[in-house]
Protein backbone atom coordinates (compact mmCIF):
# COMPACT_ATOMS: atom_id res chain seq x y z
CA UNK A 1 0.00 0.00 0.00
CA UNK A 2 1.22 3.50 -0.85
CA UNK A 3 1.06 5.72 2.27
CA UNK A 4 -0.46 9.18 2.72
CA UNK A 5 0.54 11.94 0.35
CA UNK A 6 2.31 9.47 -1.93
CA UNK A 7 -1.03 7.75 -2.58
CA UNK A 8 -2.68 11.09 -3.38
CA UNK A 9 0.11 12.00 -5.80
CA UNK A 10 -0.11 8.57 -7.40
CA UNK A 11 -3.85 8.96 -7.89
CA UNK A 12 -3.56 12.48 -9.28
CA UNK A 13 -0.68 11.58 -11.55
CA UNK A 14 -2.61 8.63 -12.95
CA UNK A 15 -6.07 10.18 -13.26
CA UNK A 16 -5.14 13.69 -14.41
CA UNK A 17 -2.12 12.67 -16.49
CA UNK A 18 -0.04 15.74 -15.63
CA UNK A 19 2.81 14.39 -17.77
CA UNK A 20 0.83 13.68 -20.94
CA UNK A 21 2.27 15.07 -24.17
CA UNK A 22 -0.19 17.94 -24.34
CA UNK A 23 0.82 19.16 -20.90
CA UNK A 24 4.31 20.16 -22.02
CA UNK A 25 5.40 22.21 -25.01
CA UNK A 26 6.99 20.07 -27.72
CA UNK A 27 10.17 22.15 -27.35
CA UNK A 28 10.36 21.55 -23.59
CA UNK A 29 13.23 19.73 -21.89
CA UNK A 30 12.15 17.77 -18.82
CA UNK A 31 15.07 16.67 -16.64
CA UNK A 32 14.33 13.80 -14.25
CA UNK A 33 16.57 13.05 -11.29
CA UNK A 34 17.07 9.68 -9.58
CA UNK A 35 19.26 8.69 -6.65
CA UNK A 36 19.76 5.14 -5.36
CA UNK A 37 18.72 2.39 -7.80
CA UNK A 38 18.74 -0.95 -5.93
CA UNK A 39 18.68 -4.09 -8.04
CA UNK A 40 15.37 -5.33 -6.66
CA UNK A 41 13.57 -2.20 -7.96
CA UNK A 42 14.90 -2.41 -11.53
CA UNK A 43 11.56 -3.80 -12.85
CA UNK A 44 9.92 -0.62 -11.52
CA UNK A 45 12.47 1.52 -13.38
CA UNK A 46 11.78 -0.46 -16.53
CA UNK A 47 8.08 0.41 -16.23
CA UNK A 48 8.97 4.07 -15.78
CA UNK A 49 11.29 4.01 -18.80
CA UNK A 50 8.54 2.54 -20.98
CA UNK A 51 6.31 5.45 -19.98
CA UNK A 52 9.06 7.96 -20.78
CA UNK A 53 9.62 6.38 -24.18
CA UNK A 54 5.91 6.53 -25.00
CA UNK A 55 5.43 10.14 -23.88
CA UNK A 56 8.75 11.88 -24.57
CA UNK A 57 11.81 11.86 -26.75
CA UNK A 58 14.54 10.65 -24.42
CA UNK A 59 17.70 12.63 -25.19
CA UNK A 60 21.37 12.41 -24.26
CA UNK A 61 23.28 15.05 -22.27
CA UNK A 62 24.91 16.19 -25.51
CA UNK A 63 21.63 17.96 -26.35
CA UNK A 64 22.38 20.66 -23.76
CA UNK A 65 24.53 22.93 -25.93
CA UNK A 66 21.98 22.90 -28.73
CA UNK A 67 18.99 23.27 -26.41
CA UNK A 68 20.37 26.26 -24.52
CA UNK A 69 21.56 27.73 -27.81
CA UNK A 70 17.95 27.50 -29.01
CA UNK A 71 19.08 25.27 -31.90
CA UNK A 72 17.76 21.86 -30.85
CA UNK A 73 15.22 21.93 -33.69
CA UNK A 74 11.48 21.42 -33.86
CA UNK A 75 10.21 18.22 -32.28
CA UNK A 76 6.93 16.37 -32.09
CA UNK A 77 7.29 15.46 -28.42
CA UNK A 78 8.90 17.07 -25.36
CA UNK A 79 12.46 15.98 -24.61
CA UNK A 80 13.43 14.14 -21.43
CA UNK A 81 16.90 13.76 -19.94
CA UNK A 82 17.71 11.27 -17.16
CA UNK A 83 20.13 12.19 -14.38
CA UNK A 84 21.37 10.18 -11.40
CA UNK A 85 22.80 11.81 -8.27
CA UNK A 86 25.41 10.64 -5.72
CA UNK A 87 27.22 7.98 -7.78
CA UNK A 88 26.13 4.91 -5.83
CA UNK A 89 27.36 1.52 -6.98
CA UNK A 90 23.79 0.32 -7.46
CA UNK A 91 23.40 2.86 -10.28
CA UNK A 92 25.20 0.29 -12.41
CA UNK A 93 22.01 -1.82 -12.43
CA UNK A 94 20.20 1.16 -13.93
CA UNK A 95 23.04 1.61 -16.41
CA UNK A 96 22.56 -1.96 -17.66
CA UNK A 97 18.91 -1.17 -18.33
CA UNK A 98 19.76 2.11 -20.06
CA UNK A 99 22.32 0.42 -22.26
CA UNK A 100 19.77 -2.11 -23.48
CA UNK A 101 17.55 0.77 -24.57
CA UNK A 102 20.37 2.91 -25.97
CA UNK A 103 19.69 5.67 -23.42
CA UNK A 104 22.52 7.90 -22.21
CA UNK A 105 22.32 9.59 -18.82
CA UNK A 106 24.15 12.13 -16.69
CA UNK A 107 25.67 10.85 -13.43
CA UNK A 108 26.73 13.36 -10.78
CA UNK A 109 29.31 12.04 -8.34
CA UNK A 110 30.99 13.01 -5.08
CA UNK A 111 34.81 12.70 -5.16
CA UNK A 112 34.97 12.67 -1.36
CA UNK A 113 32.81 9.55 -1.29
CA UNK A 114 34.80 7.82 -4.02
CA UNK A 115 38.04 8.50 -2.12
CA UNK A 116 36.63 7.10 1.14
CA UNK A 117 37.69 3.56 2.04
CA UNK A 118 34.96 1.05 1.06
CA UNK A 119 34.58 -0.05 4.68
CA UNK A 120 33.61 3.52 5.64
CA UNK A 121 31.43 4.50 2.70
CA UNK A 122 28.17 3.53 4.41
CA UNK A 123 29.08 5.81 7.32
CA UNK A 124 29.96 8.58 4.85
CA UNK A 125 26.65 8.24 3.02
CA UNK A 126 24.57 8.30 6.18
CA UNK A 127 26.47 11.30 7.55
CA UNK A 128 26.86 13.40 4.40
CA UNK A 129 24.54 12.28 1.64
CA UNK A 130 21.58 10.82 3.54
CA UNK A 131 20.00 9.31 0.41
CA UNK A 132 19.86 5.70 1.56
CA UNK A 133 16.35 5.43 2.99
CA UNK A 134 14.61 3.02 0.66
CA UNK A 135 11.58 0.78 1.29
CA UNK A 136 12.57 -2.38 3.11
CA UNK A 137 16.03 -1.07 3.88
CA UNK A 138 19.26 -2.08 2.20
CA UNK A 139 19.65 -5.61 0.94
CA UNK A 140 22.97 -5.23 -0.83
CA UNK A 141 26.38 -3.63 -0.15
CA UNK A 142 25.94 -1.85 -3.51
CA UNK A 143 23.28 0.33 -1.86
CA UNK A 144 25.93 1.82 0.43
CA UNK A 145 28.94 1.88 -1.88
CA UNK A 146 30.30 4.33 -4.42
CA UNK A 147 31.10 3.63 -8.04
CA UNK A 148 34.85 3.43 -8.53
CA UNK A 149 36.99 5.49 -10.87
CA UNK A 150 37.08 2.45 -13.18
CA UNK A 151 33.27 2.29 -13.14
CA UNK A 152 33.04 5.95 -14.10
CA UNK A 153 35.54 5.52 -16.93
CA UNK A 154 33.40 2.66 -18.24
CA UNK A 155 30.34 4.91 -18.17
CA UNK A 156 32.16 7.57 -20.15
CA UNK A 157 33.29 4.97 -22.66
CA UNK A 158 29.65 3.91 -23.10
CA UNK A 159 28.56 7.47 -23.90
CA UNK A 160 27.24 8.60 -20.52
CA UNK A 161 28.31 11.90 -18.92
CA UNK A 162 29.84 12.51 -15.49
CA UNK A 163 29.10 15.68 -13.50
CA UNK A 164 30.30 17.11 -10.19
CA UNK A 165 27.99 16.87 -7.20
CA UNK A 166 30.39 18.95 -5.04
CA UNK A 167 33.50 17.46 -3.41
CA UNK A 168 31.93 16.21 -0.18
CA UNK A 169 28.14 16.76 -0.54
CA UNK A 170 28.39 18.87 2.63
CA UNK A 171 28.22 22.31 1.01
CA UNK A 172 25.75 24.44 2.99
CA UNK A 173 25.38 28.23 2.88
CA UNK A 174 24.86 28.32 6.64
CA UNK A 175 28.38 27.02 7.33
CA UNK A 176 30.40 27.55 4.14
CA UNK A 177 33.16 30.10 3.59
CA UNK A 178 34.30 31.37 0.17
CA UNK A 179 37.37 29.14 0.47
CA UNK A 180 35.25 26.11 1.27
CA UNK A 181 32.90 26.80 -1.62
CA UNK A 182 35.90 27.10 -3.96
CA UNK A 183 37.08 23.69 -2.77
CA UNK A 184 33.66 22.06 -3.10
CA UNK A 185 32.93 23.49 -6.54
CA UNK A 186 36.31 24.10 -8.17
CA UNK A 187 38.43 21.33 -6.70
CA UNK A 188 35.76 18.70 -7.34
CA UNK A 189 36.03 19.56 -11.06
CA UNK A 190 39.83 19.36 -10.91
CA UNK A 191 39.95 15.94 -9.29
CA UNK A 192 37.29 14.50 -11.58
CA UNK A 193 39.08 15.74 -14.69
CA UNK A 194 42.41 14.48 -13.36
CA UNK A 195 41.10 11.01 -12.55
CA UNK A 196 38.79 10.57 -15.55
CA UNK A 197 40.79 12.33 -18.26
CA UNK A 198 37.88 14.26 -19.74
CA UNK A 199 36.26 17.70 -19.31
CA UNK A 200 33.64 17.99 -16.56
CA UNK A 201 31.16 20.58 -17.79
CA UNK A 202 28.21 20.16 -15.43
CA UNK A 203 27.70 20.86 -11.74
CA UNK A 204 24.74 19.50 -9.77
CA UNK A 205 23.70 21.21 -6.53
CA UNK A 206 23.93 18.91 -3.52
CA UNK A 207 20.84 18.45 -1.36
CA UNK A 208 18.68 21.60 -1.71
CA UNK A 209 19.85 24.22 -4.23
CA UNK A 210 18.57 27.12 -2.12
CA UNK A 211 20.50 25.78 0.89
CA UNK A 212 23.74 25.07 -0.98
CA UNK A 213 24.01 27.66 -3.75
CA UNK A 214 24.22 31.41 -3.18
CA UNK A 215 25.88 34.33 -4.97
CA UNK A 216 29.43 33.10 -4.32
CA UNK A 217 28.58 29.58 -5.38
CA UNK A 218 26.80 30.51 -8.60
CA UNK A 219 29.75 32.74 -9.54
CA UNK A 220 32.13 29.81 -8.99
CA UNK A 221 29.87 27.51 -10.98
CA UNK A 222 29.83 29.93 -13.90
CA UNK A 223 33.63 30.22 -13.75
CA UNK A 224 34.15 26.45 -13.80
CA UNK A 225 31.23 24.84 -15.63
CA UNK A 226 28.94 25.23 -18.62
CA UNK A 227 25.80 23.92 -16.91
CA UNK A 228 24.24 23.90 -13.44
CA UNK A 229 21.48 21.45 -12.53
CA UNK A 230 19.25 22.53 -9.65
CA UNK A 231 16.89 20.63 -7.36
CA UNK A 232 13.92 22.79 -8.39
CA UNK A 233 11.30 21.68 -10.95
CA UNK A 234 10.04 23.95 -13.72
CA UNK A 235 10.28 24.87 -17.40
CA UNK A 236 13.70 24.85 -19.03
CA UNK A 237 12.30 26.14 -22.31
CA UNK A 238 10.71 29.30 -20.92
CA UNK A 239 13.83 30.69 -19.23
CA UNK A 240 16.48 28.77 -21.17
CA UNK A 241 19.18 29.34 -18.54
CA UNK A 242 22.07 26.83 -18.58
CA UNK A 243 22.95 27.84 -15.01
CA UNK A 244 19.45 27.17 -13.69
CA UNK A 245 18.43 23.83 -15.14
CA UNK A 246 15.22 22.67 -13.52
CA UNK A 247 14.81 19.03 -12.52
CA UNK A 248 11.92 16.88 -11.35
CA UNK A 249 12.80 14.33 -8.69
CA UNK A 250 11.74 10.70 -9.07
CA UNK A 251 12.71 7.54 -7.25
CA UNK A 252 13.03 4.05 -8.66
CA UNK A 253 10.56 2.55 -6.15
CA UNK A 254 7.77 5.07 -6.85
CA UNK A 255 4.56 4.07 -8.54
CA UNK A 256 4.08 5.25 -12.11
CA UNK A 257 1.37 7.62 -10.88
CA UNK A 258 3.83 9.28 -8.49
CA UNK A 259 6.33 9.73 -11.30
CA UNK A 260 3.72 11.27 -13.58
CA UNK A 261 2.73 13.67 -10.82
CA UNK A 262 6.34 14.67 -10.13
CA UNK A 263 7.20 15.50 -13.74
CA UNK A 264 3.90 17.27 -14.40
CA UNK A 265 3.17 20.98 -14.26
CA UNK A 266 1.44 20.89 -10.89
CA UNK A 267 4.86 20.69 -9.24
CA UNK A 268 5.98 23.71 -11.26
CA UNK A 269 3.28 25.76 -9.58
CA UNK A 270 4.11 24.45 -6.12
CA UNK A 271 7.77 25.46 -6.42
CA UNK A 272 7.16 28.85 -8.07
CA UNK A 273 8.30 30.95 -5.10
CA UNK A 274 11.51 28.95 -4.66
CA UNK A 275 12.35 29.32 -8.34
CA UNK A 276 11.87 33.07 -8.08
CA UNK A 277 14.23 33.21 -5.08
CA UNK A 278 16.98 31.34 -6.89
CA UNK A 279 16.44 33.30 -10.10
CA UNK A 280 17.14 36.50 -8.17
CA UNK A 281 20.40 34.99 -6.90
CA UNK A 282 21.50 34.06 -10.43
CA UNK A 283 20.76 37.59 -11.66
CA UNK A 284 22.97 39.37 -9.12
Amino acid sequence: MIPGSAAIKSLLGTSLQFAANGRHDSNELIVVNYHSTPKRFIPSLETQLRFYEQSFEIVSPDILDRFFGRSSGQRERPMLLLTFDDGLKNNLYAVDLLQKRNIKGLFSVVPGLIETAPSRQKEYLIGNVNRVRIPGGSQSPDDFSSMTWADLKSLIGAGHVIASHSYTHRLRLSTSTPENSQYEIGESKNILESMLGCPIRSYVSPDNTLASTGETEIRLIKENYSFHFSTLPGSNWAENDPYFIKRANAEIYWSLGQVKYSIGKFEWVRWKAERARFRSICAR
